[in-house]
């Protein structure tokens, strides 16, 4: 494993040929999402992506809107402490151990799931980000993208990005990202997750599940679980199991 203190480094001799303007990290990084973050009159200086390694991070600024930077420093501590930089320590590192870029997307089920799509020495997120959504490959087992612009014409009509969509719009307005999950449901059932502000298919796929909640009136956690219980099987994400395996099984 590359210490994280020689991560900095690396990076340095990866711009070193062209002063730091390139982007090594082109499909993940989003410089128009980037300055968006700013508002018009900012000035960031000639390179966005310099100022997002040099500053930007440091503000929790995100580089793309499926790299959620404060997530991803609160859930690895060990970055955190050592003060590297997010982006790089996941390019390098993060994918490989399975961390987790944002809420919404899960690396090493991607992998698993896609990963004969693409290069062993590609970083997912960077795949699906390029092609992966435009295949409708699923980021995490509770979002299907097409499901969500099917059942979304405007979306469709509008040609944006489904997950994207439902991050900064679809889950506030009530839009299910999967036919197992609906939001209004998860925040009217469960107010103290409405509360606190927490989108709800993130609280349920990083904590919901295993506090016994629902994803939607159709799907019974508890009683799922049992199951899997009874059968012997270790507990894992009702509706996913259900998805991959539990399906076939009552078939």
């Amino acid at each position: 494993m590359v210490p994280l203190k020689k991560l900095s480094k690396r990076l340095r001799n990866l711009l070193s040929k062209d002063g730091g303007r390139t982007n090594p990290y082109t499909h993940i990084f989003d410089e128009n999402f980037y300055r968006e973050q700013f508002g018009e009159k900012a000035k960031l200086g000639r390179s966005a992506f310099d100022h997002f390694m040099q500053v930007g991070w440091k503000d929790r600024k995100n580089p793309s809107y499926l790299f959620d930077v404060g997530f991803y420093l609160d859930n690895n501590v060990d970055v955190k402490e050592a003060g590297a930089n997010p982006l790089e320590h996941f390019c390098m590192l993060g994918w490989k151990e399975g961390r987790r870029p944002h809420a919404l997307f899960d690396p090493s089920w991607y992998s698993a799931r896609y990963g004969s799509h693409f290069s062993s020495d590609q970083d997912p997120l960077s795949h699906y980000l390029q092609t992966g959504w435009v295949q409708h490959f699923a980021p995490i087992p509770l979002f299907d993208g097409e499901y969500y612009l099917a059942n979304n014409p405007d979306v469709r009509s509008a040609k944006v990005k489904p997950l994207r969509h439902y991050i900064e719009f679809g889950s506030k307005e009530g839009r299910r990202p999967h036919r197992f999950f609906d939001p209004i449901y998860y925040n009217q059932h469960y107010q103290d997750v409405f509360r606190a502000g927490i989108e709800p298919l993130t609280h349920y796929c990083l904590a919901g599940w295993r506090e016994l909640r629902n994803p939607c009136g159709e799907f019974d956690v508890a009683n799922y679980l049992n199951q899997l219980q009874f059968a012997g099987q270790p507990p894992a994400e009702p509706v996913s199991h259900f998805l991959s395996s539990g399906a076939q099984d009552r078939k």
